[in-house]
């Protein structure tokens, strides 16, 4: 919307006159563009694979989905009160933040009220004793868990602003929890799932929350509304699926049959690339693959066909590299970048590479910036999640490093079962083979499945 909003406008993204404006966007069409981000998200089969698994649930169904995407859409209701409007429109008073603002809704006077607009019995249905935990989820999309408690005095001028024009804000509330069961009405059928009480999952759903922010706040992505726009729940569910494939994180569609090393690589394949080719898939637990062989035998190769194998059966969807110099990230990132143009043709599949404590900006195409327009991957193929790759929980990968063996064993160890959704991720590790007999290396694969238990 262009123009400064009115005095009752409700806004979710404003654009002053520095940055092109001024111009607004509506709260529940923001709410909706987060929300549909996140359901989409949800849809990937990886991410509803992992879900799942922390979840403890056979499966994330759409009733599931359609009620973690309701949560999302409110992540921004604090928006609703007129200290937050009066960021764009000064005449309504005093500013307050919309995280402030939600102190005499979840900690203060007005707790009772917030619980009758939501329809509490209802949301309790849906998660039981954990229904505040997962909005403390949803309430800490940027990254912290904020502050809820309401202190009686210096907080009051935030229960003002709430109760301000006979509870105006409050009635603006409802017109917003109104839009969002609109929709996702889904999530409001009897038959549908309740939610995991287990904390694994509840962290992976508020770190999908905020990636679901970041998204769906990207004005360039989605675009603020205008009249005459289609409804906006139609324009989002097109749009989505194509934003998470430009960022990187939904994976193109896999070529159909997968191509042959020599046609991936340029090359035949050598003995330890053969061996690689020759394994057995792993199930849902995941596997660690240690590849030994000499320098220069294409050990970087057999990673990458191992990688190329598993995003193909549909196992992960993206693979990262961790190097010790900077010189050989920027080889290898040359070098995947060739193995996914090769692969994948067309397909918008680019390497990202963010050396650590580096200085000037190295950036790669597609992913959402940080600050200092930092890209949050370490070295990764572009087929997956814009999160930092330490991040758990961020979807399945194919991992791979470079060192002697017992910083390999090591390392791929403590990362494959540090949690749950590490188990589920696939490992490779490529090293050097020590010793005097550096020159005729043993070219082995081994592949350790997760349910064999933590030895290697």
């Amino acid at each position: 919307m262009q123009g400064l909003p009115e005095a009752t406008g409700l806004w979710g993204k404003f654009r002053d006159a520095e940055h092109g404006g001024p111009a607004w966007h509506p709260l529940i069409d923001h709410s909706i563009d987060v929300a549909g981000v996140l359901e989409a998200l949800l849809r990937q089969p990886n991410v509803a694979r992992r879900m799942a698994r922390a979840g403890g649930i056979p499966s994330l169904d759409e009733s599931c989905v359609a009620r973690l995407s309701f949560l999302a859409f409110i992540h921004d209701l604090g928006k609703c009160t007129p200290g937050f409007r009066a960021k764009a429109v000064p005449e309504l008073g005093r500013t307050a933040g919309h995280l402030a603002a939600l102190k005499p809704l979840c900690g203060g006077p007005l707790a009772s009220e917030l619980q009758r607009l939501l329809v509490w019995p209802t949301l309790y249905g849906w998660a039981g004793d954990v229904l505040e935990d997962y909005l403390l989820a949803v309430f800490a999309h940027h990254g912290r868990t904020p502050d809820l408690s309401y202190v009686q005095g210096s907080d009051s001028d935030l229960l003002k602003g709430w109760q301000a024009r006979d509870h105006e804000a409050l009635r603006r509330l409802d017109e917003l929890l109104v839009a969002g069961r609109q929709a996702f009405a889904a999530a409001f059928t009897e038959k549908a799932s309740q939610l995991s009480d287990r904390p694994a999952f509840q962290h992976l759903f508020a770190g999908l929350v905020m990636l679901a922010d970041w998204v769906g706040s990207d004005a360039e992505r989605f675009p603020f509304s205008e009249p005459g726009d289609e409804p906006r729940v139609d324009f989002v569910r097109r749009r989505v699926p194509e934003v998470l494939i430009e960022i990187g994180f939904a994976p193109p569609t896999p070529p159909v049959p997968l191509p042959d090393f020599n046609s991936q690589f340029t090359f035949p394949p050598r003995v330890a690339q053969a061996a690689i080719d020759a394994l057995t898939l792993p199930d849902a637990e995941g596997s660690i693959v240690l590849l030994e062989s000499e320098t220069g035998s294409g050990k970087t190769e057999a990673a990458l066909r191992w990688a190329s194998r598993l995003i193909d059966a549909g196992l992960v969807d993206g693979c990262f590299f961790a190097v010790p110099l900077r010189s050989a990230a920027v080889q290898l990132h040359e070098r995947m970048q060739g193995w996914l143009d090769r692969t994948y043709g067309g397909s918008p599949a680019r390497a990202g590479i963010d050396p650590p404590h580096r200085r000037g900006p190295i950036v790669s195409e597609g992913l959402p910036r940080t600050r200092g327009d930092r890209p949050a991957t370490v070295l990764t193929l572009g087929l997956t999640t814009a999160a930092p790759p330490h991040v758990r929980g961020n979807g399945a990968k194919v991992l791979a490093g470079h060192g002697d063996l017992h910083r390999a064993v090591l390392a791929v160890a403590v990362r494959f079962w540090q949690g749950t959704s590490a188990r589920a991720a696939d490992a490779v590790f490529q090293f050097c083979r020590p010793g005097p007999d550096v020159r005729r290396p043993e070219r082995r694969a081994w592949q350790r499945r997760a349910g064999d238990g933590p030895g290697l």
